[in-house]
């Protein structure tokens, strides 16, 4: 049977050149290094070397899985110098790896009572038997998923995880200080990957053995942590080792609570201030709870909000700071956020661009608020004007509405207001401020009749726009019943030359996606503009021949009956017509 070869072994002489030099492939090198024995003779010299750089690479290597083949014999010698010289640095960082090295499964087992001969099923945690590393390296080279096995069999890897935890017990036991100090660095490496179901929890011994040692709900024999009888992971709580030496100073409970990588752990922290430094929360900085409120981590950022409600750390809060934090939070807190902000921001303090600034945000309650403190400004210059139209980038569809409405108003109570500031609505790539902005337009004599305003339109891209221009024109045709030219202060003559006028009707015609209602009214102005101007047939019959070879009804059906009213009208177009329109034939 073929299999898998390891990878090829590193040069021990290039692993001692990296380390002197203190060059980052270091780690990487010794990895790859397979020697048994070089390696158990290095980690005396490892460990005594104090550089910044050597020991970095010991927590880079410490951090990784235990699965390098031969280094059996490093980890163990590592282990064993660092617990005599009582290094807690490196004795955390061997419990997170020993830790890290068992993880159990839900095995469902078979059991049977001879005496009532009833079978039945159970759930067991069992770590499989067959995750060790061998040692052979004629073995190695045939073996495949060797990422997966670690150094050591169970029994010593369990035997290492209990012997570790002893080290930090009996640290506790004798200097409380330096024990919560020494803890703390071990607890701040764990990270979510490694508590990714129950399971997984109580599978790293001393972890559990700091958290919850003293907890009713577990029970630790020496093959791992299990749950009591009818107990759930749901109502476990805070019961630490040594609680008496974390109740002596919150500091290092708030130092491990902002760099903890671990979620079980932030939530622990954060049981422990809440039961033994309740005065200690209300004394939290500002910088740290503007970290905390910012941060990913949910607990973090709910835990933050409850200091400040509590506290009086709001009330220090600088403009800058709030603003800040309402442009970048916790989506799960930004509902107190917004109510502390409302209570000790006020909006006569922030300029006209901060307002707006808040009102682009994607959260909906932030552009609320804003909403709320833009209705108590008033717009005094045009820049202003424009500078409140901003609300029409808005990036939240619920609240967009609103605040272009507010806007709106603003502006049209402005004394800078003029007709073309009316273009920023009906302009915007929203449809929705586009209707805001047409309402708006139909609804405002000073827009109404504003010639440039016409214009603008007649070149907008957008079907929303054009087609209620179209709509209006023909509107205005049927009120008049006048052609479009005999219209005296209508709309259309006051407003709109031919060329946009038929601008207008192409962009109609032509738009194969919407608009099939407005097209033959549509068609119909083009020829009562005939009718007014026959001189003009050159340039209007395409947009005659796309309503006749439509595939709509009402379409070519309009564009017969005015074909056919043109030639009796004017004669002279009967034969430019035949020429031009050749499936058509006109009767004498």
């Amino acid at each position: 049977m073929a299999g898998r070869s390891q990878s090829n072994s590193s040069s021990w002489l290039l692993v001692e050149e990296h380390f002197e030099t203190g060059a980052p492939a270091f780690v990487d090198e010794l990895c790859r290094c397979d020697d048994a024995e070089k390696l158990g003779n290095f980690a005396s010299r490892w460990l005594s070397d104090r550089r910044p750089e050597s020991r970095e690479f010991l927590s880079r290597y410490l951090d990784q899985p235990l699965n390098h083949a031969r280094h059996e014999a490093l980890v163990k010698r590592l282990f064993k110098l660092a617990e005599k010289a009582e290094d807690d640095k490196v004795m955390a960082w061997m419990m997170v790896a020993f830790d890290r090295s068992i993880r159990r499964q839900i095995r469902k087992t078979h059991q049977y009572d001879w005496q009532s001969r009833e079978s039945w099923e159970e759930e067991r945690l069992v770590a499989p038997p067959d995750s060790a590393l061998p040692r052979d390296p004629r073995i190695l080279k045939w073996m495949r998923n060797l990422e997966e096995r670690r150094l050591f069999s169970l029994k010593t890897r369990r035997y290492l995880r209990r012997r570790s935890w002893r080290y930090f017990r009996n640290l506790g036991n004798t200097d409380p200080v330096r024990y919560i100090k020494a803890i703390s660095v071990a607890l701040d490496r764990y990270r979510d990957d490694d508590v990714g179901d129950g399971v997984a929890l109580l599978d790293n011994w001393g972890m559990i053995h700091a958290m919850f040692h003293h907890s009713k709900l577990l029970q630790s024999p020496p093959v791992g942590w299990t749950l009591a009888e009818d107990a759930s992971l749901a109502d476990l709580s805070a019961a630490p080792a040594f609680p008496t030496a974390w109740k002596t100073n919150a500091q290092p409970l708030l130092r491990l609570l902002t760099t903890a990588q671990c979620r079980p752990v932030r939530q622990w922290c954060i049981a422990l201030l809440r039961a033994d430094h309740a005065d200690a929360i209300q004394l939290i900085d500002i910088g740290t709870l503007i970290s905390w409120l910012a941060s990913e981590q949910t607990e973090l950022a709910e835990f933050a909000i409850e200091s400040l409600q509590v506290g009086a750390s709001a009330a220090k809060f600088k403009d800058e700071h709030w603003l800040a934090l309402l442009s970048s939070h916790n989506p799960a807190v930004i509902a107190s956020l917004c109510n502390l902000a409302r209570e000790h921001l006020a909006p006569d303090r922030l300029t006209l661009d901060q307002i707006v600034s808040l009102a682009v945000q994607p959260s909906a309650l932030v552009a609320r608020l804003a909403n709320e403190w833009l209705q108590t400004r008033t717009l005094s210059t045009r820049s202003e004007c424009l500078d409140a139209f901003n609300v029409c980038e808005a990036r939240s569809e619920s609240t967009r509405e609103t605040l272009v409405a507010t806007a709106i108003g603003m502006v049209a109570a402005s004394p800078a207001f003029t007709p073309e500031l009316a273009l920023e609505p009906l302009d915007s790539r929203y449809s929705d401020v586009r209707k805001q902005g047409w309402q708006w337009l139909i609804s405002d004599a000073r827009l109404t009749n504003e010639t440039l305003l016409w214009q603008r339109l007649i070149e907008s891209p957008y079907d929303n726009i054009q087609l209620p221009l179209a709509e209006l024109l023909e509107q205005q045709l049927l009120e008049s019943k006048l052609s479009s030219r005999d219209i005296g202060n209508g709309l259309i003559a006051s407003t709109l030359d031919d060329h946009e006028l038929q601008r207008l009707w192409a962009a109609v015609l032509l738009n194969t996606r919407r608009g099939s209602r407005r097209k033959p009214g549509v068609i119909l102005q083009v020829i009562n503009h005939l009718m007014a101007s026959p001189d003009q047939a050159d340039r209007l019959e395409p947009l005659l021949a796309v309503g006749l070879k439509s595939i709509r009804r009402p379409e070519w059906k309009a564009t017969i009956a005015g074909l056919t009213q043109l030639a009796e009208r004017h004669p002279n177009l009967r034969e430019r017509f035949q020429s031009a329109f050749v499936e058509l034939t006109f009767s004498p």
